[in-house]
């Protein structure tokens, strides 16, 4: 261990060494040809490459300042739940009047506050493409997503300095809102590249689109020829064929199961048979068949971008090996992809942290012979294997041990070692970051030569203090279960309160002391990499201020009921020595990225949908409105479910994604404008649960099966188990080297 150790350092030492001296061994020409090298395999790795030297203050601002730019995005966003709405700049009497136009009950900021801040906020953003622009010059600028950016942010300024100065704008055609989920979506690229994946879906499956409304109008159709003016039976669903249309479409969605269907099948039993077979085509074959081929062709898309960008990055690598390769022998000397990989990382830190870390063990394996050179596929290998560590250490915030793999998690022993830099890179990092890594490098050392450190490491992480920690987290659990039991009964005696904070403060205090233990012996950027550790962090936390708060007397009764739900979450951490438990979760986190993206999607979605509610219909769902009078909407008294402001359009939204009862909202806006208006919901349905939503659930299916696959590899004997290969090749490896 302590020869592979020693080995290793006066490996990467030399590579340290040897750069300079290399480099300035080399002609013009030669280190020419590593530079557009490196250049190309940044591009490979989607690395993006400044094409011009600017002070090191301009590439800090434009990095370091990255949360700045997210919380630009996120204030523009959240102004719309704050503004306030289209129709109160015309009837503003009537939106004073909350008891008859009910609202979210968020405040309404006045327009010249959110206009100030937005165009602050916008500044922001064009600032920061302007400093992308100086940072990486035309080629980098020349992708149309920036330039859209810029269009966008150019026109949002325009628009919102327009009505901050001619007020009659603002009441008449203010579109500023409108540009902000398209903003939203440029912003980041994995939102913008799904959202066009479920675009490209729909060409795809519009012959089963076709298919399904060929069933709705069969099915409106017989259902008229049936039960049409048949002794008054179907006089509330089948009395024209517009109104079987819709009503059928709605019982495909069970929305209204068995409404639909329970005037005729009061009197005539037999006629279920044609209510039961409708849904049966319907709900159990073409919407599935819809679904699965939404998931297959997003899947399929998927692939084809994947296979596009190995190709690219083939095509890349390929190039930067002919690059070196001037001499067409089919092979480059080590020597050249040393300070190869050495010019490669000043383009990246993630990617300098790998080449420092690993790239002496990498050069060593592949150069299986020791004749000093590289092949192409052996090059490409080599920069496909630093591609795959630099991805690892983007999910886990950590390098890998092994170059031939990448690590699912971090254990819970890791200790916070930084790797070795370069004294130019650190120069250019900021003083925080500094002191950081001077705090890191002064733990490291600690918990390396202290006895009593390595004594309590031991102690810590040993199994048995696992079971005991289980143990406290049941008797915690009991503690809560009698607390909350009293407390809801209305049993709980004052006198004795005491005795309740006394637990309260011990759980509390030993959670905490747990929590500070293990942030000293693993430093807070190993702590921070596990994901239980942020769990029990976040409620530790949580409940020591409100213990604190609650000793001060500055929380109510509510606020208290809320923090021993928050409390009882500590217990989900038994859950986690559970098998399938732990599969879960393992698939929740698999799942994070595709959320998120899909998130995003609904976000827009979302946003878009409930602009166009609150300009058409807001104001228009009150409780002094004669159309909604007798009508179902009334009587379920739906009516803090609107389109008066944005905070209660997106609860409308998501009733309507729910599907439950969503007709009801569709009838009382059909009501009050016009039978047109149902177009909104068909379209909302089709966008959001038969595209984006049956895609996230598909995914989760995806996912569970992995996660089921890789159990059934964990339970296979040695002699069953056939491992298979790390890493892809992205070539066939010829029988002999090119002579």
């Amino acid at each position: 261990m302590g020869s592979s150790s020693t080995e290793s350092s006066l490996l990467l030492a030399s590579l340290q060494k040897d750069y300079s001296t290399l480099k300035e061994s080399m002609d013009v020409d030669r280190t020419k040809d590593i530079q557009i090298a490196a250049k190309k395999i940044a591009y490979a790795m989607n690395v993006e490459v400044p094409n011009v030297m600017l002070p090191p203050y301009v590439k800090i601002i434009y990095t370091n300042f990255a949360h700045v730019r997210m919380l630009a995005i996120a204030l523009i966003m959240l102004f719309t739940f704050v503004e306030r709405p289209w129709w109160c700049h015309t009837y503003p009497d009537e939106c004073a009047k909350s008891h008859v136009y009910m609202n979210s009950g968020l405040p309404m900021l006045p327009f010249v506050f959110t206009d100030s801040v937005q165009l602050a906020c916008l500044g922001w953003l064009l600032f920061d493409l302007f400093l992308r622009y100086k940072i990486m010059g035309k080629a980098g600028f020349s992708e149309g997503t920036y330039l859209a950016q810029a269009i966008l942010i150019v026109v949002s300024i325009a628009d919102t300095a327009f009505a901050l100065l001619v007020p009659i704008y603002r009441d008449s055609c203010f579109f500023s809102p409108f540009f902000r989920p398209f903003l939203f979506v440029m912003m980041f690229s994995s939102i913008r590249a799904t959202l066009w994946q479920i675009i490209k879906i729909i060409p795809i499956i519009f012959e089963l689109l076709v298919l399904l409304l060929l069933l709705l109008i069969t099915a409106a159709w017989f259902g008229l020829i049936l039960f049409f003016d048949q002794e008054n039976l179907g006089r509330d669903y089948f009395d024209s064929f517009g109104n079987a249309l819709l009503n059928m479409f709605i019982f495909l969605t069970t929305a209204n199961s068995p409404d639909v269907r329970m005037p005729v099948y009061y009197q005539h039993r037999s006629s279920v048979i044609f209510f039961i077979v409708y849904l049966v085509i319907g709900l159990y074959f073409i919407l599935p068949f819809i679904f699965s081929t939404v998931y297959n062709n997003y899947k399929t898309i998927l692939e084809q971008t994947e296979q596009y960008y190995v190709l690219r990055r083939k095509k890349a690598l390929l190039s930067a090996f002919h690059q070196l390769d001037r001499d067409k022998e089919g092979l480059v000397e080590l020597d050249w992809v040393a300070v190869l990989l050495v010019e490669l990382g000043k383009y990246s830190s993630k990617i300098s942290m790998v080449v420092d870390e690993h790239s002496q063990k990498m050069i060593a394996e592949l150069d299986a012979n020791h004749d000093g050179k590289l092949d192409d596929y052996e090059f490409v290998q080599l920069f496909t294997t630093v591609l795959h560590l630099q991805i690892a250490h983007n999910e886990t915030g950590t390098l890998a041990d092994d170059p031939s793999s990448v690590p699912e998690a971090v254990s819970d022993c890791e200790i916070d070692i930084d790797p070795i830099v370069n004294e130019e890179e650190v120069a250019q990092l900021s003083a925080g970051k500094r002191l950081f890594r001077y705090l890191s490098d002064l733990h490291n050392r600690i918990m390396m030569s202290s006895p009593f450190c390595r004594s309590l490491r031991a102690v810590t992480f040993h199994p048995y203090f696992e079971y005991s920690i289980d143990v406290l987290l049941v008797l915690n659990g009991i503690f809560f279960a009698f607390q909350t039991y009293f407390f809801v009964t209305g049993r709980f005696d004052r006198s004795v309160q005491w005795h309740w904070d006394l637990g309260e403060w011990f759980f509390t205090l030993l959670w905490t002391c747990e929590m500070v233990v293990k942030m000293f012996l693993m430093g807070l950027r190993g702590y921070a990499s596990n994901y239980k550790n942020l769990f029990d962090a976040t409620i530790t936390i949580v409940g020591l201020i409100a213990s604190v708060l609650s000793e001060l007397d500055l929380v109510g009764n509510k606020l208290v009921r809320v923090i021993m739900i928050f409390r009882s979450l500590r217990l989900l951490r038994l859950f986690s020595r559970m098998k399938k438990f732990r599969m879960i979760f393992a698939t929740l986190v698999q799942l994070i990225p595709i959320f998120t993206a899909l998130l995003g999607v609904l976000v827009f979605q979302y946003y878009i949908f409930g602009l166009i509610g609150i300009r058409v219909f807001g104001g228009l769902l009150n409780t002094e409105n004669p159309a909604l009078h007798g009508t179902a909407f009334e009587a379920a008294s739906y009516f803090p479910n609107n389109f008066n402001d944005f905070g209660s359009t997106c609860v409308t939204l998501f009733d309507l994604m729910v599907i439950n009862n969503w007709f009801i909202y569709m009838d009382a806006i059909a009501l009050v404008t016009n039978e047109a208006s149902r177009l909104y919901f068909f379209l909302f349905w089709f966008f959001t649960n038969l595209l984006t939503l049956n895609l996230l659930v598909a995914n989760i299916l995806d996912a569970v099966s992995a996660q089921l696959d890789k159990i059934k590899d964990a339970d296979k004997t040695p002699e069953e188990e056939e491992r298979p290969p790390v890493l892809q090749p992205l070539m066939q490896k010829s029988p002999t080297k090119s002579p």
